[in-house]
């Protein structure tokens, strides 16, 4: 055990960046699309048809150097009003294929914007067109990519470039003001590289179109941009229009110019000076200074109002690509389908929106279930204001249909929405339609959401029949390597529709807490068959079982069955990007429950907290090559490389107690006395001195004296932070972030849970999830120790910090070989 001294270091860290241009070989690209890698990032080698059209276009070289920025969104929860920052809604089992570009080809016009010629005597400076563009310029950033936008309109339509949205349905867009917003992707078209998001607004301010004249050559342009990513307001840079290209992007001109564009630039606005847009920031040539390019807005404005018409047929009706039900839609309408169960129908003239949202349900499952269910998932809100009005019983296409009016208004929003939502049940689906407005224009929006809803009808003469697979038969068990490890192991799960069963093999583990982990490869990559795979968990017999898993759709699944308490499964399933669903592609699939909670993880990213409460009892785990009907096909088999199922024991009894301040100059510790490499740490500090405002506890992981140790600490100025120390470097700085979830008041009470396997580590604080965290440089064994203030501004003499809960469980090992405090 090594002492560890209150040294506060403040490090100055300058970051030089260095962009080197040369002329390359044959094999290298010319053309960089503008997408910016954070710090951590790797480059990467990227092809696409946008590149490939490019580079045939314009003569350039082959290959394409793109950056990818490695981002991680944490989740945000779907309100009972489903509001855009979360457009995915708890899914169908078997979505089809997400349309790629709005297939409408008769376009509307975008309105256009007063424009802000002034006379030629009275043209704006840089400065005023840089105050008035600002608003209307917003950042995007994905999974992969950092990029630029621009609104089109005050209710949060926005164009950027389809290579910025990449594959993902969902971004986040941050506003000139820092204002954070979710975005869902409402259309893109490839080949003209432009794509149109949709973002939560009111009284935004939409870009300048003014008469869409092009500049002649010469003449002067100004770009704005998120460049390289970095922090702070969008680049505003100069330059002039150098020539027209074109067929460059499909069969869009490109325009060419020497303005200064960078990585994170694609997507942003080029205007004119008196501000009108003017082209679309696309692409810059590497090989030489001054090549840029930008889509020719004269000609992107008929592909932009080909996305914004969406889905419906003659502008008017709208009908599902699956689900058997159409709506008609009011002048100034559009319907999207975002995925055929998440349909999202948008006013241009106003903040209005209707979401309509289908859910394959149990065919005995009653309107009121149905509506209590999908009630209680969405009452665990971040509101910062919520009320609801009213419920009752309704008719809806001659259907019994509850119907709810609430208003709530979100953090990250600067206004407040009321709206209605809709639940009924036919034939073994579920609809769910949310209406919102904002609240000052909600009586007049009422009138036009009760006009289109007399229009929805469903075709009651079809009929889900879908069932879910049985889970009868046992085969043979395979071989445990002890009591608290299973593996690792490849495991082989054949397919046979003969025997009517599940196909799934046997661990005869029985764990009652564990943390699972696999491989998946999936018995198929013909995207014309589907698949399911994952775990049974608890599987006790086939009435009382967990079933977790993911789907060729894009979907993680969670059927909770106990057939003792409830005769229905509660089913909870959703989409997310982070499944893996190409030719070739694996999936990481982690599982980890404790009592009657659980967590899951897709190719190390955090999905969703798991309700396991209908099941807590003993049970196997058993890998499964199919879940659904449909999904299992004979002769092929579904393999899980490197299962590993380790138990969860507790290796420290839960305790409580108080660490006091002794005002030595070091922090103050309790010690579990517990040595291990990978667990699960549960911690709850609070302080009965309501005076103490200045408060730093928090936990040290793997703290050995030859290597060093990882600490975790929360502060009462709402801060996270994760330091290191070792012999070499003292403390080190990893990582720190705000964090609304920090309790600053009632006693300062905050419950922090750490999950460490290896090289990751996630942390939780008070029950949500915060951020995954780099553990890969101190990976020895070390104990485990909880102290009250780390920070030496917090050190108050003879203060008490007190905690609570502070548990401990070990992974896959014997709890009484880790030094368990007697």
């Amino acid at each position: 055990m090594f002492k560890i001294f209150k040294n506060i270091f403040i490090i100055s860290l300058t970051f030089i960046l260095l962009i080197l241009i040369s002329c390359t070989d044959d094999n290298d690209s010319d053309i960089d699309f503008g997408l910016v890698p954070t710090i951590e990032s790797v480059i990467t080698k990227r092809e696409n048809n946008i590149e490939a059209t490019i580079e045939a276009r314009a003569k350039l070289l082959s290959d394409a150097t793109a950056y990818a920025k490695l981002l991680s969104l944490p989740p945000t929860p779907i309100p009972t009003v489903i509001p855009t920052s979360t457009p995915f809604p708890t899914p169908t089992v078997t979505p089809t294929p997400i349309p790629t570009v709005a297939p409408t080809t008769i376009p509307t016009a975008i309105p256009t914007p007063i424009k802000i010629n002034n006379p030629e005597n009275n043209q704006p400076s840089y400065s005023d067109i840089a105050k008035t563009l600002r608003p209307s310029v917003v950042k995007i950033e994905g999974k992969e990519s950092v990029g630029t936008g621009f609104l089109i309109s005050q209710n949060g339509l926005i164009v950027t470039n389809a290579h910025v949205v990449g594959d993902e349905l969902e971004l986040l867009v941050t506003l000139f003001d820092t204002n954070k917003r979710k975005a869902i992707v409402l259309g893109k078209d490839i080949n003209e590289d432009i794509a149109l998001l949709a973002i939560e607004g009111y009284k935004l301010k939409p870009i300048s179109f003014g008469n869409l004249e092009r500049p002649a050559v010469g003449e002067e342009v100004l770009a704005m941009g998120y460049a390289l990513d970095l922090p702070g307001n969008a680049t505003f840079t100069k330059g002039m229009v150098s020539a027209y290209r074109p067929n460059l992007f499909g069969n869009l001109t490109a325009l060419q110019t020497d303005t200064a564009i960078n990585p994170g630039n694609s997507g942003g606005p080029l205007v004119d000076l008196y501000g009108n847009v003017i082209g679309i920031n696309t692409a810059v040539a590497k090989s030489a200074e001054g090549i840029n390019f930008a889509i020719s807005m004269d000609e992107a404005i008929n592909s932009i109002n080909r996305l914004k018409n969406g889905n419906a047929k003659n502008s008017k009706e709208f009908v599902n690509s699956k689900y058997p039900y159409q709506i008609n839609l009011l002048d100034n309408w559009n319907a999207y389908e975002i995925r055929p169960d998440f349909v999202m129908l948008y006013d241009e003239e106003s903040s209005t929106r209707i979401y309509i949202l289908v859910q394959k349900i149990d065919s005995n499952t009653t309107t009121k279930q149905y509506a209590d269910k999908r009630i209680s998932i969405s009452s665990n809100q971040n509101f910062e204001n919520y009320e609801r009005i009213s419920i009752s019983e309704v008719k809806l296409d001659d259907l019994d249909a509850w119907e709810i009016t609430e208003i709530w208004k979100r953090p990250e929003n600067d206004f407040t929405h009321k709206g209605v939502e809709y639940f009924l049940t036919n034939s073994g689906l579920g609809y769910s339609i949310y209406t919102e407005a904002e609240i000052s224009s909600w009586h007049d929006s009422k009138n036009k959401v009760n006009n289109i809803l007399k229009t929805f009808t469903i075709d009651k003469s079809v009929v889900n029949t879908e069932r879910i697979s049985d889970v009868t038969a046992t085969p043979e068990p395979l071989f445990v390597n002890s009591n608290y490890n299973f593996g690792p192991k490849d495991i082989i799960v054949e397919h046979d529709t003969k025997d009517g069963f599940i196909p799934f093999k046997a661990t005869n583990t029985n764990f009652l807490n564990s943390v699972i982990e696999s491989t998946i490869i999936p018995p198929h990559y013909d995207k014309n068959r589907k698949w399911s795979s994952g775990f049974l968990i608890r599987r006790k017999n086939s009435s009382q079982l967990h079933s977790i898993g993911i789907t060729s759709d894009g979907y993680w699944f969670h059927y909770a069955r106990n057939k003792n308490l409830n005769p229905e499964d509660i089913i909870a399933t959703e989409y997310t990007s982070a499944i893996k669903i190409g030719s070739d592609d694996k999936n990481i699939l982690r599982i980890i429950y404790i009592d009657d909670k659980g967590w899951l993880f897709i190719n190390e990213e955090y999905i969703t907290k798991l309700d396991l409460s209908l099941w807590t009892g003993y049970g196997d785990i058993q890998p499964i090559g199919s879940w659904f009907t449909g999904d299992e096909y004979d002769g092929e088999q579904t393999k899980f490389n490197n299962l590993n199922i380790k138990s969860l024991e507790s290796a420290y009894k839960k305790e409580n107690g108080i660490i006091e301040e002794l005002g030595n100059g070091m922090i103050d510790t309790f010690n579990s006395d517990v040595s291990v490499t990978d667990s699960i740490i549960n911690a709850t500090f609070y302080f009965n001195d309501l005076n103490i405002t200045q408060w730093s506890p928090g936990i040290f992981i793997r703290n050995n004296q030859v290597s060093g140790t990882h600490c975790i600490v929360i502060s009462g100025n709402g801060n996270w932070s994760h330091f290191i120390w070792t012999p070499a470097t003292s403390w080190e700085l990893i990582k720190s972030d705000y964090s609304e979830k920090i309790n600053i008041f009632d006693s300062n009470k905050n419950t922090v849970q750490i999950m460490v396997f290896g090289k990751s580590a996630w942390l939780f604080i008070n029950g949500d999830y915060i951020d995954k965290l780099d553990f890969s440089d101190l990976t020895d064994e070390g104990r485990i120790q909880i102290f009250n203030n780390f920070f030496s501004e917090d050190e108050n003499f003879n203060s008490i910090t007190n905690f609570k809960d502070f548990h401990i469980l070990s992974v896959g090992v014997d709890p009484n070989s880790v030094n368990i405090k007697k």
